[in-house]
């Protein structure tokens, strides 16, 4: 409710700090019409492709296709911050005091990088929060499965979380030396990813 009064709020009065959400609607609107994403606001007949590598988001397209708006890609990044709320508060009630829960949860829903990320509009990293929130809570909790698919899906979010990839399979190997294959495999995958 909190990222997405904020989002309507600067959508009513017209505030706008970046061109970010700009770019990223007539991205949405070019996958809505199914075409490449020409983006002409970066220069005519601009191929945002061969700007940054963001596939997931076409993950947005159907909600595009029913509410093709700007301020429907600044609520679907409310909602997706919202969401990685939930694996950060539910671990911070099973470790901590109820105080202490509390206190961390308001503290990551009022964190400077969530507001500020809110307060730029749309951004492609909408999806790595959840992603990162979940998949670090996943492993803490040993769902490792759930935990290495996240983690590595952010490598479809934008082409340098693929060093994030490869940082996380260098703490697993630093942690346990049994997994140097799981490490060399996230290390190759992001890496791979990000060259690529």
């Amino acid at each position: 409710v909190l990222y997405a009064s904020f989002a309507t709020l600067m959508w009513r009065i017209h505030y706008s700090p970046s061109w970010d959400l700009g770019i990223f609607t007539q991205m949405l609107s070019q996958y809505a019409q199914g075409a490449a994403p020409i983006v002409d606001i970066k220069g005519p007949g601009f191929n945002l492709w061969g700007d940054h590598f963001h596939p997931i988001l076409i993950l947005l397209t159907p909600l595009f296709w029913i509410f093709p708006y700007g301020l429907t890609l600044m609520l679907a990044q409310a909602a997706l911050f919202a969401a990685s709320v939930w694996p950060v508060a539910s671990l911070a009630f099973e470790r901590l005091t109820v105080r202490g829960a509390w206190l961390l949860t308001a503290s990551y829903v009022l964190s400077w990088g969530l507001l500020n990320a809110v307060h730029s509009q749309f951004h492609e990293i909408a999806f790595g929060v959840p992603l990162l929130a979940f998949g670090l809570v996943w492993w803490i909790r040993g769902k490792r499965l759930p935990a290495i698919v996240a983690i590595g899906l952010l490598v479809f979010v934008k082409e340098d979380l693929g060093l994030t990839v490869a940082v996380f399979g260098l703490v697993v190997w630093l942690r346990d030396r049994a997994e140097l294959k799981l490490a060399l495999a996230l290390v190759a995958w992001g890496v791979g990813w990000m060259v690529y």
